[in-house]
């Protein structure tokens, strides 16, 4: 595990930029504490920093293959790098090292970019070629590592976080409102854009070529989700079990102590019981609560341990969030959202103490149907074959309700009903609505707004997808918000401590299979992750398999009127409020009341504008 960056100049004389590499290569030290290195020629200079997870004495990087020809940084992990070891042996390549690193810039020494057909692995790659004079950049199946970029003058400037990027002082701060318009929407700025129009994140299943002046973007891998109408709930439960076990075999390799995530849920618990079926070693796991908790499922996580007789550690913490949360932010480079990415940190951190590496089971909703908001769209589908005119009166009965939370949520629910499928589930993702942003902004931002934010990062969907309606929820899930809110949590608070994250229920092979299994065998009856429950009959205890989904849960709703009110007011509702330049403040005040008054619970959007305005302070 570690991070990279570098540049690419197209002009020899000019050379790529020492001191801005250097700067970079300081700013990732969290995420590779272990060695640093740094490569370069007339035209490229690439930098890595290290924590060793393999081979811990040998894996400097950057890498250069035998033949001379490539040079290579690599941040992540390659799984089958015996595979292709073996691979590369029998064209008589022998590799000195037990390193992935060695084993990626042979295998690009050997097929070029069709290596990147060949790993399995999560992975940011920087590697370039020197007969040719060209650069890729490429970035793992499903977006496991990050990786940004930043087309300038005279070349393009990579790195694996947004904050390295920024600190080469070469690519400009210009503010992307368009970017902000999609934080708001989602909590998070979906792929390719970043808070700065200067920079991208390279999006996941894909490569950028650089040659000269040329940059080519391609798409070496999507999900087909043709359905296999063959899979039955019994040999898709099997398939599923063949697959996570040796997925998770495959990522226990590691010459640091290693240990998993527990919640208790049935993603972790699936991770933990495939451990204890292919390792023979104690296995760590670790589990945390909170005193102010809105739920807690540390019960569940300890059944899950004492089942498997793992050697767990459980904390319950009461962290001063408040103190925390400002520096945690500055992680992500720029506005992000989830407030789980909280106790993310925490829990990293606790493992931290014990180990180097831990699995998560992080992906399991996206592949499995798990998430509410998708059961939720499948109830309004059923709902709509009420008559249009009955829903209609129904909707005119709820207007006489009390103006609480819950009849909010009924009405909105009713109102779903006269979306289509697709307008309704996306509905569901927004923390502020469409409408609701237009009276958040100010004139001059709105007309500074290039295009909607679904005309951005939606309609692109649409636009090539031939599947049923339900798979395109899950797809959307997927591609957007697993990358972009789940996967970059788990990334970005795990390196914060130098821990990395290992999610095998992400393995390309495990996705493309369920892909494969119709939905129904996903949800029904008001049931979800259908085949992971049922691949987990006998292997885990009843109590486990019958539980709701909670995860990480932080009160939002009650911070925001007991212990953070005073935070909100002083932060974005003084005077000296940076959202005072964009926002409508009367609307922000109006949001603030209701919240208060219990109208309403504005808790996740009080949070995002919370974050965008302390961003906003940090980057002025």
């Amino acid at each position: 595990m570690c991070g990279i960056c570098g540049q690419y100049v197209h002009e020899i004389p000019a050379g790529p930029n020492q001191d801005a590499i250097r700067r970079m290569t300081k700013a990732l030290i969290h995420r590779g504490p272990d060695d640093e290195g740094l490569w370069s020629n007339e035209h490229v200079g690439l930098a890595a920093r290290r924590l060793s997870i393999q081979d811990v004495e040998s894996g400097h990087q950057p890498m250069v293959s035998k033949d001379g020809q490539w040079s290579l940084a690599l941040n992540g992990e390659i799984y089958n790098t015996q595979v292709l070891r073996k691979d590369l042996e029998a064209g008589g390549v022998t590799c000195k090292t037990r390193c992935d690193t060695e084993v990626a810039v042979e295998a690009f020494a050997r097929w070029g970019e069709g290596a990147l057909d060949r790993f399995n692995g999560m992975f940011a790659i920087a590697a370039y070629h020197l007969d040719s004079n060209t650069l890729l950049l490429a970035r793992d199946r499903m977006g496991i590592k990050p990786l940004f970029y930043s087309e300038v003058s005279g070349g393009v400037l990579f790195s694996s976080e947004l904050k390295s990027l920024m600190e080469s002082e070469i690519v400009l701060r210009d503010i992307d409102y368009d970017s902000v318009d999609a934080f708001l929407a989602y909590q998070y700025i979906p792929a390719p854009s970043t808070i700065y129009r200067g920079a991208k994140k390279l999006l996941p299943g894909h490569v950028l070529r650089v040659h000269g002046k040329k940059t080519e973007l391609r798409r070496y891998w999507s999900i087909d989700y043709s359905t296999d109408k063959s899979w039955t709930l019994d040999s898709a439960s099997e398939r599923f079990w063949e697959i996570l076990t040796d997925s998770v075999k495959i990522r226990l390799l590691s010459d640091v102590p290693l240990g998993a995530f527990l919640s208790g849920g049935i993603d972790s618990s699936a991770v933990v019981a495939a451990m204890s079926e292919v390792s023979s070693d104690p296995i760590k796991t670790f589990s945390i609560g909170f005193e102010d908790a809105a739920s807690n499922e540390l019960p569940y996580a300890r059944v899950v341990a004492e089942h498997f007789g793992t050697d767990h550690t459980e904390e319950i913490l009461n962290p001063n969030w408040q103190s925390i949360f400002p520096s945690l932010l500055d992680h992500f480079g720029e506005p992000f959202g989830d407030s789980s990415a909280l106790p993310m940190y925490l829990v990293s951190k606790t493992a931290r103490e014990s180990v180097t590496v831990a699995l998560s089971g992080d992906g399991g909703d996206e592949n499995w149907a798990g998430y509410s908001w998708t059961h939720m769209n499948d109830r309004v589908n059923s709902y709509r074959a009420i008559p249009s005119s009955l829903r209609r009166l129904i909707g005119l009965g709820m207007n006489v309700m009390p103006d609480r939370p819950f009849w909010k949520k009924v009405r909105r629910y009713n109102n779903d009903s006269f979306l289509n499928y697709r307008e309704s589930f996306r509905r569901r993702q927004l923390t502020f609505d469409d409408e609701q942003r237009t009276q958040l902004f100010n004139p001059f931002i709105l007309d500074s707004l290039v295009s909607s934010t679904k005309i951005r990062y939606e309609a692109w969907m649409d636009g090539e997808w031939e599947g049923t309606d339900q798979n395109w929820m899950l797809a959307q899930d997927t591609h957007r918000y697993l990358p972009d809110d789940i996967l970059t949590k788990v990334d970005r608070m795990s390196m914060a401590v130098s821990l990395e994250a290992r999610v095998p229920l992400l393995d390309h092979r495990m996705v493309e299979f369920a892909a494969t299994v119709p939905y129904v065998l996903k949800y029904a009856d008001g049931k979800s992750k259908r085949i992971p429950k049922n691949a987990l009959k006998g292997k885990v205890p009843d109590t486990i398999l019958g539980q709701r989904k909670q995860g990480f849960s932080i009160p939002v709703n009650r911070w925001f009127r007991e212990d953070w009110k005073t935070l909100f007011t002083d932060c974005c509702l003084s005077e000296a409020s940076c959202l005072f330049s964009i926002a409508n403040t009367r609307y922000i005040e109006s949001l603030f009341q209701e919240h208060q008054n219990g109208q309403e619970d504005h808790g996740h959007r009080l949070w995002s504008l919370l974050v965008l305005e302390q961003w906003l302070q940090s980057n002025s």
